[in-house]
C-alpha cells in the first residue's frame, strides 16, 4: 500500500477516535472529571473544536479578538519570559487549528510560523521542530483536504504538551491553558454553549493560577467566566463578555 495512503488512513481513524472521545467530553465535562490529574490528561483541542455545533464560520469576531491581531510575527515573542512564551505556544497552536478548521489557511500559517519561532528559540527536540515545519508547509500550500490538515495538527498537540511537561509542570499547565482559552473562545463564537459548562476545569485553572501568583486580572477574568458558565441560561451578551475576558487573560499571561 502506498505510504501516503497508510498515513492518511492512520490520521483519519485517529481523528475519528479523538472526535468521538471529545464529543463525549463536551457533553459531560462537569460530571466525568473526578481527579485533578484527569482534567488535562487527554485534552484535545482538535476533538473539542471538531465536536462543536457551528451555525457558520468563525467570522471577523474571532480574528478581531485574537491576542496577536492580523500578523503574529509582529507580536514580539522574544521579549516574553519562557513561561509567557509557553502559554502563547498553546494559544498559537489552538488558533492555527481554529483557522484551519475554518479554511483560513493564511491565518493558520501565520500562527504556525510564530509557533515555530517560539519552539526553535526554546531549543525543542529536532523531531518536534521538524514536524511543525512540515505541518506549516502542508497548510501553507493546502496540499491535502481540510480534514487531513486538521489531523496533522491533531498529532502536534501531544508533542507540544510533552515538550512543555519536560520543562516543568507549570509550563505544561500554561501551554494547556493557552489552548483551552482559545477553544473556549471558539465555542463562544460558534454559539455552542455546552462547552462553557466546565465548572471543574475552570475551578482547577483558577487554583493553579493562584498558586503561580498570576496577575489579579487573570483571576478576575477566570472568575467572571466561571460565574457565566454556572448559569442555567447563557445569552449573547454573556458570550461576548467571555470573549473579552479571554482576550484580557491572554494579554496578561502573554
Amino acid at each position: 500500500m502506498n505510504r501516503l495512503i497508510v498515513v492518511s488512513v492512520s490520521l483519519l481513524f485517529g481523528g475519528l477516535i479523538a472526535t468521538a472521545v471529545m464529543a463525549q467530553d463536551v457533553s459531560d465535562l462537569t460530571n466525568r472529571l473526578g481527579e485533578k490529574s484527569e482534567i488535562w490528561a487527554s485534552y484535545s483541542s482538535t476533538g473539542v473544536q471538531s465536536a462543536l455545533k457551528r451555525s457558520g464560520g468563525l467570522g471577523e469576531d474571532f480574528a478581531a479578538n485574537s491576542a496577536f491581531g492580523a500578523d503574529a510575527s509582529t507580536f514580539g515573542f522574544a521579549e516574553r519570559s519562557p513561561e509567557a512564551r509557553m502559554f502563547l505556544a498553546g494559544t498559537l497552536y489552538a488558533e492555527a487549528l481554529a483557522f484551519t478548521q475554518d479554511g483560513q489557511y493564511e491565518a493558520a500559517t501565520d500562527r504556525l510560523l510564530a509557533l515555530q519561532d517560539i519552539v526553535n528559540k526554546a531549543e525543542a527536540p529536532v523531531a518536534l521542530r521538524g514536524y511543525i515545519q512540515r505541518t506549516t508547509e502542508i497548510i501553507a500550500q493546502s496540499r491535502y483536504d481540510r480534514r487531513a490538515m486538521v489531523e496533522f495538527l491533531a498529532l502536534l498537540q501531544p508533542q507540544l504538551d510533552g515538550f512543555a511537561a519536560s520543562n516543568s509542570s507549570d509550563m505544561q499547565i500554561l501551554f494547556q491553558t493557552g489552548a483551552w482559552l482559545v477553544d473556549l473562545s471558539v465555542a463562544a463564537t460558534a454559539g455552542d454553549y455546552r462547552y462553557l459548562a466546565q465548572k471543574m476545569r475552570i475551578a482547577y485553572t483558577i487554583e493553579e493560577m493562584e498558586r503561580m501568583e498570576a496577575p489579579k486580572g487573570v483571576l478576575d477574568g477566570l472568575r467572571t467566566i466561571e460565574e457565566i458558565a454556572g448559569r442555567d441560561q447563557v445569552e449573547k451578551r454573556d458570550v461576548e463578555k467571555i470573549a473579552r475576558e479571554v482576550k484580557r487573560i491572554q494579554s496578561l499571561l502573554g
